[in-house]
């Protein structure tokens, strides 16, 4: 948010370039529609903590979950690339494939949930008085 998300735009033009590219290929569908999903959620959540960065109490709650939604995306795109780097024929392919797969129906119904929390703000914590929190 420093930087007035630079990043954030710089990572969703490559990977939104590239999911592009790859939604045109029959063979990489099941990757790529899911990829689509859990970027969408990136997405989202990227351009709400845009639009709120004047809530550092919602950043903050935010933070834990945003990351783990951002390493969930980036390691779901790393699984379409390695995917789509190999030739079909290769004896690899396959397996790749499998585990790609794999990846995407175990961790991608995760993207919903942390979008959920990301989007929740800091409403939870507000809710928990300050005395608890403060040092004995």
């Amino acid at each position: 948010m420093r930087d007035n998300g630079k990043r954030y735009r710089q990572v969703r033009a490559k990977v939104e370039f590239e999911l592009t590219n790859w939604e045109k290929e029959n063979t990489l569908f099941a990757l790529t529609q899911t990829l689509r999903q859990i970027f969408t959620r990136f997405c989202q959540c990227s351009e709400h903590l845009l639009d709120n960065r004047e809530d550092e109490a919602g950043a903050e709650a935010a933070a834990y979950d945003y990351l783990r939604l951002v390493g969930l995306m980036g390691c779901a795109w790393m699984w379409v690339r390695m995917v789509a780097r190999c030739p079909t024929n290769d004896p690899h392919y396959p397996l790749r494939r499998g585990l790609g797969v794999f990846f995407m129906q175990q961790f991608a119904p995760d993207a919903d949930a942390l979008k959920s929390r990301i989007l929740s703000g800091s409403v939870a914590l507000d809710n928990v008085p300050a005395a608890l929190l403060a040092d004995r």
